[in-house]
């Protein structure tokens, strides 16, 4: 009998025949996801992933105590170049800075979809990136993975509670740079070189407590393994990778507002640091129940698993270095807080590579899913305190809704009430998630924090006068906020939240209203000096105007009909020593309109005339000259300003 065959398809139809669902189930096929190896890890690890993500999408704040402020310099970062907000008037961008990747990940999603929702992409991607690169780092030094699943609630913990989203986010770079480092050490060659010193670089720019304590690690790992057998080859290939991250490192340190490293406090360490070993990562600031439960959840892993010490220099070192950093680090370094207490995260996560179960066969079984049950039941302690949480939170979106965008707010929460029944002492930052929704500029923002891509500028002056107010606390409320702030007006009382608005005149003089000011030293005034005392420049006495001093920016709204913006500018006679300064009109846009000479002690008021062409919003400033040392004799006065 005759075989039948099929006939050769040509090229052409044998691409007409290969439809694209089937090329879609290759491509899918060559492109399975991760796997750890162990199908019963896979599948906990899936279920912890999914979890761990629900209590951060499930909820509409997460809980960290300066995730608000977090989100309010990635709203600004976001908005800087757009007018309507004026934040490229009164803040700065530096690109070089500890905290640069964090924000450039958030960032897109911040322009697309919102602050809160860039804070939370960073999140999610920390809580699976955490775990899982602290799992793969696990079976590279042939520890126990299933230890990687608390990965999970250890990256809800103690960084997360005090709201240090770089700090969390750097986490898993860590372990990513940690490894890369391993390859060199094995492979003493220029790639795996190039490799390590580009983790090293990504992890400075992600944080620099994190890149520190990397660092320390690899070279505690280095001087062991050089003991052991030297090499001048391993000596100079694992050293030279430590140079770009170090180049950078120093640049950074030689910014001017960067304060050394030797500015240290808050040494030899208290004893709440201590405490917090067993509670920082369930509450920001140590208790009793906090320490009892960490110290059942220790007990329970150590007689469900056993531990037992292990013998490699690569899981033992970094445990060591960062017990050695816990106990002996300042509290405060480079104007840094909690610097010694943080060092509790890479001991508990470091520690899990540092010690291997002391069972086997059914009895390894059991602590496996004993480690499970832990994460899975710390999680779900987490997500019930999330929902307390966003219920104490309710009343903010009403806030939100109800202020009009690119308000000036002040947060009187720390003042009047910001305890959480689920976290504790946390709600003092919440009102910058206002204006991170809103644009608005917030009184306390972390524009001075010298490390974050947003900076107040020279001097960090702060906006001294505030429009609006945010509060929370029970019905005397408005009675403690009006006694403090003066006449307000009740907006929106939603749950325990209350929103205020100033009744007292915006500053205003010669057909311009002050919208916002920032000055380095005392108080905006209005038609007197600095120091209280009539306008005199030159000899020459004024009765309208504005008195600040330099560093100083002043936005004001033409609220008059006209065509030129014209007055005087001179250094207030009061001033009691040399100095010299310019004067600047911005529009809102940061054009420049006019810039005066430098101008000098008992010179005579110099006149400006400037076209509006328009504009209704104005930036006033007055800085020093590059020829003046300090600004201690700044005494700046406007004067005589119409507009006509």
């Amino acid at each position: 009998m005759r075989r039948l065959t099929s006939p050769t398809l040509p090229p052409a139809a044998r691409a007409s025949a290969d439809s694209w669902p089937r090329r879609l189930v290759r491509w899918l096929a060559s492109h399975r996801p991760a796997t750890f190896g162990s199908p019963a890890l896979d599948q906990a690890f899936v279920v912890l992933g999914v979890l761990s993500l629900a209590t951060i999408w499930a909820f509409r704040y997460p809980a960290g105590v300066d995730l608000p402020q977090h989100a309010n310099i990635m709203r600004i970062l976001a908005d800087y170049n757009d007018p309507a907000t004026g934040y490229a008037a009164f803040y700065e961008r530096q690109f070089l800075t500890p905290y640069l990747v964090t924000y450039l990940v958030g960032l897109p999603f911040t322009k697309l979809f919102g602050a809160l929702f860039g804070v939370k992409v960073i999140l999610s991607i920390a809580a699976l990136a955490t775990p899982f690169t602290l799992t793969r780092w696990l079976q590279v030094q042939r520890g126990e993975p299933w230890w990687g699943l608390l990965g999970f609630p250890l990256t809800f913990g103690f960084g997360y509670h005090w709201g240090f989203l770089s700090f969390v986010f750097a986490l898993p770079l860590v372990f990513v740079y940690l490894g890369a480092y391993q390859r060199l050490t094995q492979r003493l060659q220029a790639r795996p070189a190039v490799v390590a010193a580009l983790g090293a670089l990504l992890l400075y720019l992600t944080h620099g407590i994190a890149f520190g304590v990397a660092m320390l690690v690899a070279a505690g790992q280095s001087a062991v393994q050089l003991a052991r057998r030297w090499s001048w080859r391993a000596f100079w290939l694992t050293g030279a990778h430590f140079v770009p991250a170090f180049l950078a490192s120093v640049a950074w340190q030689a910014k001017s507002h960067v304060p050394g490293i030797a500015a240290i406090e808050e040494w030899p360490p208290r004893l709440d640091r201590f405490e917090a070993f067993l509670s920082g990562e369930l509450i920001r600031t140590p208790s009793y129940t906090a320490m009892a439960v960490g110290a059942v959840l220790l007990i329970v892993m150590v007689v469900a698993t056993r531990p037992a010490t292990a013998g490699a220099p690569a899981r033992l070192v970094p445990f060591v270095v960062s017990a050695l950093l816990f106990v002996l680090l300042p509290e405060t370094v480079a104007g840094t807080w909690l610097v010694g207490t943080r060092m509790l995260v890479f001991v508990h996560l470091f520690g899990l590579g540092a010690f291997n179960p002391g069972v086997h066969g059914r009895r390894l079984t059991g602590a496996r899913v004993a480690i499970a049950v832990v994460a899975f039941g710390c999680l779900v302690g987490h997500g019930v305190r999330m929902a307390i949480f966003n219920r104490e939170l309710r009343g903010l979106s009403a806030l939100i809704a109800a202020i009009p965008p690119h308000a000036d707010v002040r947060s009187l929460v720390i003042s009047t009430e910001h305890d959480s029944a689920a976290f504790g002492a946390m709600m003092g930052q919440t009102p910058a998630w206002i204006t991170a929704a809103n644009a608005g500029f917030l009184e306390n923002d972390s524009g001075g924090y010298f490390q974050l891509p947003i900076q107040r500028p020279r001097g960090k002056p702060w906006i001294t006068e505030y429009r609006w107010f945010v509060a929370r606390g029970g019905p005397g409320t408005p009675t403690r906020v009006s006694g403090s702030m003066g006449p307000v007006r009740l907006v929106e009382h939603a749950d325990d939240w209350w929103l205020f608005e100033s009744q007292r005149p915006p500053a205003a003089t010669g057909g311009l209203e002050v919208v916002r000011y920032a000055q380095e030293w005392r108080s905006l005034q209005v038609g007197r000096s600095l120091d209280g005392r009539p306008l005199r420049v030159g000899g020459q006495t004024f009765t309208t105007g504005f008195g600040t001093h330099a560093f100083s920016r002043i936005q004001v709204r033409v609220r008059a009909n006209g065509q030129t913006l014209r007055g005087r500018v001179g250094i207030d006679d009061e001033a009691g020593g040399p100095t010299e300064l310019v004067f600047t009109i911005r529009g809102i846009d940061c054009q420049l309109l006019y810039e005066s000479p430098p101008i000098t002690n008992n010179q005579v008021a110099v006149p400006f005339a400037v076209p509006l062409g328009g504009r209704r919003d104005l930036i006033l400033s007055v800085e020093i000259s590059p020829r003046c040392k300090d600004n201690k004799n700044a005494h700046a006065d406007w004067l005589d300003l119409k507009v006509d």
